[in-house]
């Protein structure tokens, strides 16, 4: 127990900003404690009218079943873990005497709700660790997304969108870290006008097996929109997405993709930008690909000629990666 207390006032000194979020503790419970060891996907997640993305998920078992879990102690763990994760939210809870989640959000308190003038975002909580905020939109039935705006993350406390004249969709709520090191974050992604997201266009049971099923579906999905076919054994390409899978955050590495880009660019090989999903399975994957909208802008490049992509196995799902480059 003095090991936790000893980490609490340290990141208390590190990180004032790090903040207990009760309308996590509140949510989450009936979604974590559900199904053990389970990640819920996003679409889960929208049930309980919950749309954050970047969220860090484990469970914490006690080793002796005859000593019952302390919440405090699990308390100190969760914030242990946003201080690693650099995270300035957090969040905790016991399923059983042996069995606890924590929890941590780069996001200090909730982004979004749906108030009697539209929906709402927070600004205010993602000040500090986002420069610039964006809105992403993306329709349903198809076609490229569409940023609606781009601005200073201190520019406005809050900020309303009027969704009268889109049609049925999702929006992006995208983070512009302020760090240049680091890449931009998606870290809302909310449905409109009862957006019917069940379907994943183009997606069939030959498309569920392996990695290489996936990749199927990314060229089918491109084909569809009349854009060329990708390239796929690009050596240079395939070993950079085995570097960067070997970080199994979803944070996008922008320092090391500015790093590969200048290097590759000597070889021919612009790379246009990169998409790191977490799921269990390929239809998951291919579900959070379609419809984020900054991730579909991606997929959809018209420039890109070239793929590169791995897989890493984490404990309780997979991130893929993938590199869009034009050769």
């Amino acid at each position: 127990m003095k090991k936790f207390l000893f980490l609490l006032l340290i990141s208390s000194d590190v990180l004032w900003a790090q903040n207990l979020r009760m309308d996590l503790q509140e949510t989450l419970p009936k979604i974590l404690c559900k199904k053990i060891r389970s990640i819920p996907t996003t679409r889960e997640l929208w049930q309980h009218n919950f749309f954050e993305t970047q969220l860090d998920a484990a469970w914490i078992r006690s080793a002796d079943a005859a000593v019952p879990l302390v919440a405090d102690d699990i308390g100190a763990l969760a914030r242990e873990q946003a201080l690693t994760k650099k995270h300035e939210g957090y969040a905790f809870g016991l399923c059983s005497h042996e069995e606890a989640w924590i929890l941590s959000s780069p996001s200090r308190g909730p982004l979004s709700q749906w108030t009697a003038e539209g929906l709402k975002f927070d600004l205010k909580a993602m000040q500090g660790p986002c420069g610039k905020v964006a809105l992403h939109y993306a329709k349903v039935s198809g076609g490229l997304p569409k940023e609606l705006m781009k601005i200073k993350s201190r520019a406005e406390d809050t900020l309303v969108l009027h969704p009268e004249l889109l049609e049925p969709g999702t929006i992006g709520l995208t983070c512009y870290p302020a760090d240049a090191g680091k890449g931009p974050e998606l870290w809302s992604l909310v449905p409109i006008h009862n957006a019917q997201t069940e379907a994943i266009p183009f997606f069939a049971s030959h498309h569920r097996g392996g990695t290489e099923g996936l990749i199927q579906w990314i060229q089918d999905i491109r084909k569809a929109q009349g854009l060329p076919r990708l390239k796929t054994e690009i050596p240079l390409l395939r070993n950079f997405a085995r570097q960067l899978v070997a970080d199994p955050s979803i944070r996008h590495p922008h320092a090391k993709l500015m790093a590969q880009k200048r290097l590759l660019a000597k070889k021919k090989i612009n790379i246009l930008g990169e998409n790191r999903v977490k799921a269990t399975t390929n239809e998951q994957m291919a579900w959070l690909l379609w419809y984020s909208p900054t991730h579909r802008q991606l997929l959809l490049h018209k420039s890109a000629s070239a793929l590169g992509f791995d897989v890493a196995r984490l404990p309780h799902e997979k991130l893929l990666v993938l590199v869009l480059a034009k050769i």
